[in-house]
């Protein structure tokens, strides 16, 4: 493609670089990562120097490097998708556990998650949370929890279609695939252990290696977490981040109306990073945005955009 015949978006984006102080390196990071599909590192480069040469301040050409080399495993690919294109009936991806360990140490914190968060919240915040999550009281039984939601552990991301349904074998269930509604938000967790199963059968995990040699940097299971979030929210903004209230965390994407299809892409990336898989599933439970454990232990929301939701109100 001839330098300057880029598609709409990214032209526009080429020629709108912010001022000093106004957010120069993000946009850096999002016009390179865009631009990989295009032009060769020395090129982009180049593009980037010219474009910043008024923007207020000296861009060193390191900060202009640096953008270029961790934007690779973030890069565009044609017709806007993202990951991998294969079809559902292949088998998924794996978990790239090299890009999980260079991301995890290169990216960015819990805290950093806490504190770009939009919405802070000082309480807890579970029943207006809700509401803004699921406006227009659609079938959650939310009403019945009036007042109760932030003592329960789990939550379906997608309202039910009725109040109950059959199951796969015959029975009928209050929570079952047959009576959850369309998709309403995409749940990716990540959920990294040093060991998996019981007593004499436990073994090691694929992540072990990487959770001790990240360890020995401060980097904890939940800085991995909140980082690998962080990288998918480079391609859609993330709505939501609540903690598991132990060393998981659930990012939540708003995703109405989008069909399975068109989220493959983004999940088949998340599922590189190492998510899992199961969360793909519509009725699959998830954790309560700061609902509690069976055990006590709270469940932070560590995260919160309202922004991203198309009914965004003034609520919170």
């Amino acid at each position: 493609m001839t330098p300057g015949t880029y598609p709409a978006f990214l032209q526009k984006l080429i020629e709108s670089p912010p001022a000093a102080g106004s957010g120069v390196h993000d946009w850096m990071f999002d016009v390179a990562r865009n631009l990989h599909a295009h032009l060769p590192a020395g090129q982009i480069e180049s593009l980037l120097r010219s474009k910043l040469a008024n923007c207020g301040r000296t861009v060193p050409d390191r900060e202009i490097k640096d953008a270029i080399k961790r934007s690779v495993d973030f890069a565009w690919q044609p017709k806007g998708e993202v990951g991998s294109s294969r079809p559902a009936s292949e088998a998924p991806p794996t978990p790239d556990l090299d890009k999980i360990e260079r991301l995890s140490r290169g990216g960015k914190r819990l805290a950093d998650m806490w504190h770009e968060s939009p919405v802070w919240f000082e309480n807890p915040q579970t029943e207006n949370i809700i509401d803004q999550l699921f406006p227009g009281n659609p079938l959650l039984c939310r009403e019945e929890w009036r007042g109760q939601l932030s003592k329960q552990a789990f939550i379906v991301p997608s309202p039910m279609s009725a109040r109950t349904g059959m199951t796969q074998s015959g029975t009928v269930s209050a929570h079952c695939k047959a009576n959850t509604g369309p998709r309403r938000f995409l749940v990716v967790e990540f959920d990294f252990q040093e060991t998996a199963g019981k007593d004499d059968n436990k073994r090691e995990t694929e992540y072990a290696p990487i959770i001790r040699s990240l360890a020995k940097e401060g980097i904890t299971v939940q800085d991995m977490c909140a980082a690998l979030l962080l990288c998918l929210h480079h391609f859609k903004p993330m709505t939501l981040a609540v903690s598991s209230g132990g060393k998981s965390i659930h990012g939540w994407w708003y995703c109405a109306g989008l069909s399975d299809e068109t989220l493959r892409p983004f999940w088949n990336l998340a599922l590189t990073y190492g998510a899992d898989p199961r969360t793909w599933i519509n009725s699959q439970f998830i954790r309560m945005p700061d609902g509690t454990r069976n055990n006590g232990k709270e469940q932070p929301v560590l995260y919160f955009n309202p922004a991203t939701l198309p009914d965004y109100g003034p609520k919170i």
